[in-house]
């Protein structure tokens, strides 16, 4: 299965890595899946990611502010993703290729598939403690 390359640093790969990392700090931010800002703005995003990306991470400081008030776990993992990502790039390219619209694509899909997976995991070790938790109250008794 191919998988988040954290390696490449084509910056359409990390263009589209950037959205789905913005994506995922507004998701938390604001409890609201139907309030994502993706839907509007990808098209714009994959061709123009200058414009686009960068108005977004204006945005994203109130998203940031939030969670860092309210879940600093999420936060800290979301700012450690920003730099990751954004430490690859020199600027944020003002237009992309048809070829460098292919890995915005990539980039961004890789990601969300890399957090819902991460997602999962985590809900799948909290759920394995509660329940090891239950089971030696249980012994217990």
């Amino acid at each position: 299965m191919v998988q988040l390359d954290t390696a490449n640093c084509e910056p359409g790969y990390l263009c589209g890595r950037l959205l789905a990392v913005l994506e995922g700090a507004q998701r938390a931010a604001t409890n609201n899946p139907s309030a994502v800002f993706v839907d509007r703005l990808y098209a714009t995003a994959s061709t123009a990611p200058q414009l686009t990306l960068s108005r977004l991470l204006r945005v994203a400081g109130a998203h940031l502010s939030t969670l860092e008030r309210h879940n600093r776990d999420v936060y800290n993992a979301i700012q450690s993703q920003l730099e990751d990502v954004l430490s690859g790039l020199d600027t944020l390219p003002r237009t992309l290729t048809l070829e460098q619209q292919g890995f915005f694509s990539l980039g961004y899909y890789h990601q969300r598939a890399h957090d819902r997976a991460s997602e999962g995991t985590g809900r799948g070790r909290r759920e394995q403690t509660s329940d090891a938790d239950t089971n030696r109250g249980v012994q217990s008794t």
